[in-house]
């Protein structure tokens, strides 16, 4: 939680400066850039939770219900 002392020097000062939109075209993306990128993260988050997933699920064998009756 911020701080009342964080908001009267927000009110005094203001939010920090931001460099001008495309001011150094180096720094910026291509929506295709950006479709890559968030896609390649999406792919390694879900294949780490999976890896994850795999190795903390017991080992519980397989339930067969013929094998009941």
């Amino acid at each position: 939680m911020l701080s009342d002392k964080f908001f009267e020097e927000f009110s005094k000062t203001g939010p920090p400066p931001q460099e001008p939109a495309g001011e150094d075209p180096e720094k910026m993306y291509t929506a295709a850039e950006v479709d890559k990128l968030v896609s390649d993260k999406v792919e390694a988050a879900v294949k780490e939770i999976k890896s994850s997933m795999a190795q903390n699920e017991p080992d519980i064998p397989a339930h067969n219900e013929e094998s009941e009756e």
